[in-house]
């Protein structure tokens, strides 16, 4: 069955995250043989997601809905992302290896930062909330990357290279926004990545590493929930084209590679201040 969907826009300053295991606000669910209590209207959570397979197309806003047992044909492009999901617990989590080294999970939260973040001229794509911790896996093994790896502050600068080539966490505090000019998530290398500060609000365990929001799914056309198999996949068709703000973020890390160097050796702040004009 097609059913027509909508993203789900939410105050989530407003609510207890942990809560948070919806995917997609939807319309009359129960008229087309899905069962469940209060679908009218529904966000589709966890515990009806896992009955079902679910094929979300973001460029048509159609939603394919098969019983458990119905494996639903995909029309592969040339980006394809598979991960193995896990959703015994209240959230779903999903499994991935970053750089065929740093294995990670992220909570696969669809709802998170539909809005994208204004830097200067631009709107920015968040693909990942992240602690920005001392502890936090991810940021520190981003920072061994110094040439393609950009934090951003509130005050405008950029942290120094330390002397072993390590990014300085010196200006951590102030720090909310982390470019990578590129990153390999399983098998499927994504360029211009974004990673905003996790809201101290926000569910931090052990268990996982932050989390993956409704940008990072939607730089695909397409979300297959294979609830069966454990497995979500994210993947173009043919036919599909790369979000506008996926391009405006790779426009920036761009213009940042081209210019970091003379930013951190000569401290020109007015080149940070044209990197984010358009």
């Amino acid at each position: 069955m097609l059913v027509p969907f909508c993203i789900g826009e939410k105050d989530f300053s407003k609510i207890d995250s942990s809560k948070v295991t919806n995917i997609f606000a939807v319309g009359e669910l129960k008229h087309y043989g899905v069962s469940g209590k209060n679908l009218s209207g529904a966000v589709i959570g966890r515990t009806l997601i896992n009955q079902y397979n679910w094929l979300f197309n973001f460029r048509t806003n159609k939603l394919l809905i098969a019983d458990y047992d119905v494996d639903i044909p995909l029309s592969l492009g040339a980006s394809c992302l598979e991960m193995r999901i896990d959703c015994g617990g209240n959230n779903m989590c999903a499994d991935v290896l970053i750089n065929d080294t740093m294995p990670m999970r992220f909570i696969l939260d669809s709802g998170l930062y539909s809005q994208p973040v204004s830097v200067g001229d631009y709107k920015l794509m968040c693909d990942l909330l992240l602690p920005f911790s001392p502890e936090d896996k991810l940021k520190n093994y981003l920072y061994e990357d110094y040439y393609n790896t950009y934090p951003l502050t509130t005050s405008g600068k950029i942290p120094e290279m330390e002397e072993h080539g390590r990014i300085s966490t010196s200006l951590d505090d102030s720090v909310f926004l982390i470019l990578s000019s590129g990153m390999k998530f399983n098998n499927q290398h994504l360029t211009g990545v974004g990673m905003y500060k996790l809201p101290d609000y926000f569910l931090k365990e052990e268990i996982y590493n932050g989390y993956l929001t409704n940008h990072f799914i939607r730089r695909f056309g397409n979300m297959y929930i294979d609830s069966k198999n454990q497995r979500v996949v994210l993947f173009d068709s043919p036919q599909d084209s790369t979000s506008l703000l996926v391009t405006d973020l790779q426009e920036v890390v761009q213009k940042l590679k081209q210019g970091i160097y003379e930013y951190r050796t000569k401290k020109n702040n007015s080149l940070l201040q044209r990197v984010f004009r358009k």
